[in-house]
């Protein structure tokens, strides 16, 4: 297991129960099998290691349809690109549209769910391991521990414990991952309630929490096509979220049991930790 990796081990544990949404099951004990997850949310560092690897390997094609990008508008319809290419091609970070200069250690934002899944069998293929986005429960169990408390660290909410609309007095932006230890569950990941959306593999759908469901493929959607959209977990900013400003939330999206559903396709300000493996 890697350094910035965290084991969760097989059992039970209370899932569901929130009652700010409605969608949510109630409390009840939910098996979930040992998988291993990454401590922190993908870093803009890594997501575009992942990129120029596929610049290098001749498949500009695959970096440019992964790489982060806004939504989708007349005068790009493809979504402008948040990242900067240097004089090889590669993809650098620098200003966005807003003057703000991405770090490399803020969590990568602005990439769809099929970004996500792109970018999990990279790392596979890489550390040749079984590697693939965290499903709902998964996620759950991770940001919350097995005693159905409401947030990573319990079940009250203080806006200097995790990043959060209300946890700065300067410009609302995405936190760097050392920053909020409080936001840690009992397996030592950070940030599950706080500074970012994450991708998750299953299929937005009601479920009762009966048993650990199976991942699935990330099909590319619209609104149009797949109304029920892709499961998003955690904090972050997108338009259906509590509203917030990037890297910001309200305290809505930070309560371990919430989840929304959102248009696999279009890049909100999601990101996250797609990696995870089953043992």
């Amino acid at each position: 297991m890697g350094r910035h990796e965290r084991y969760v081990p097989s059992g039970w544990f209370l899932a569901g129960g929130d009652e700010m949404n409605p969608d949510s099951p109630p409390l009840a004990p939910v098996w979930v099998d040992g998988f291993i997850i990454d401590r922190f949310p993908t870093t803009n560092e890594e997501y575009l290691t992942f990129l120029n690897d596929l610049i290098d390997q001749g498949h500009e094609d695959d970096a440019l349809r992964w790489a982060p990008r806004e939504r989708r508008g007349v005068d790009a319809p493809d979504g402008a690109l948040v990242v900067h290419r240097d004089a090889h091609g590669h993809f650098e970070l620098g200003p966005d549209q807003d003057g703000d200069v991405w770090l490399p250690d803020w969590p990568a934002l602005f990439v769809s769910c099929a970004c996500a899944e792109a970018y999990a069998r990279w790392r596979g293929a890489r550390d040749k391991l079984p590697t693939r986005l965290l499903i709902e429960l998964e996620w759950e169990k991770a940001g919350r521990g097995v005693d159905g408390r409401v947030y990573p660290w319990g079940d009250w909410l203080d806006p200097t414990y995790c990043c959060m609309r209300q946890s700065r007095l300067t410009r609302e932006l995405p936190a760097m991952m050392l920053e909020f230890p409080v936001d840690e569950p009992p397996y030592g990941v950070r940030h599950l309630a706080g500074n970012v959306e994450e991708w998750l593999a299953d299929p937005g759908a009601k479920r009762a929490p009966s048993s650990t469901p199976r991942a699935g493929p990330c099909r590319p959607s619209t609104p149009r096509t797949t109304p029920r959209g892709r499961i998003v977990a955690g904090a972050g900013t997108a338009p259906s979220a509590c509203a917030g400003s990037r890297g910001a939330t309200t305290t809505c999206p930070t309560r371990s049991p919430l989840r929304r559903l959102s248009p696999g396709a279009e890049p909100a300000l999601s990101g996250g930790r797609p990696v995870t493996r089953g043992r």
